[in-house]
């Protein structure tokens, strides 16, 4: 099994071998991905008669779920937070990044016209959940 070894690395130490057996070892940098929030899933949208976008998702988490996938997932964070990248309709840059703390956004139907999109057309947008320990997760991509 792996041991760290003094010099910033670690050691695979088979059975019957002890670590100061093993002269070669394998450098490690922590790049703290275990901490990084994962993606949001299932985002979709919701257009109201004014053409108003309504985006809603749920949040993944490391920890275990209660029951069977029953129930809320538990907010593995201090706060729940999240950071929205809408692009333009060209989908070359962001046009809009917005920070919420609830799992909905509203994209009013003239941000959407300040943004170059057409009301009523699909929208590109990149999802994150916020660490505060680490910043942005990885993101999500949706059509929506």
């Amino acid at each position: 099994f792996p041991s760290h070894d003094r010099c910033g690395g670690y050691k695979a130490v088979a059975t019957y071998f002890t670590e100061e057996s093993v002269t070669d070892y394998i450098t490690f940098t922590n790049s703290c991905e275990r901490a990084r929030p994962r993606p949001p899933v299932h985002a979709k949208g919701e257009r109201d008669e004014f053409n108003n976008l309504t985006i809603t998702w749920m949040r993944r988490t490391r920890l275990f779920p209660p029951g069977l996938g029953n129930g809320a997932v538990p907010l593995d964070e201090s706060i729940e937070r999240y950071r929205i990248d809408i692009y333009n309709p060209s989908v070359t840059a962001v046009a809009r990044t917005v920070y919420v703390n609830e799992k909905t956004y509203t994209y009013t139907a003239s941000d959407q016209t300040t943004d170059g999109h057409t009301p009523g057309n699909n929208i590109v947008i990149r999802l994150y959940q916020i660490s505060d320990f680490i910043g942005s997760g990885r993101s999500g991509v949706f059509i929506i």
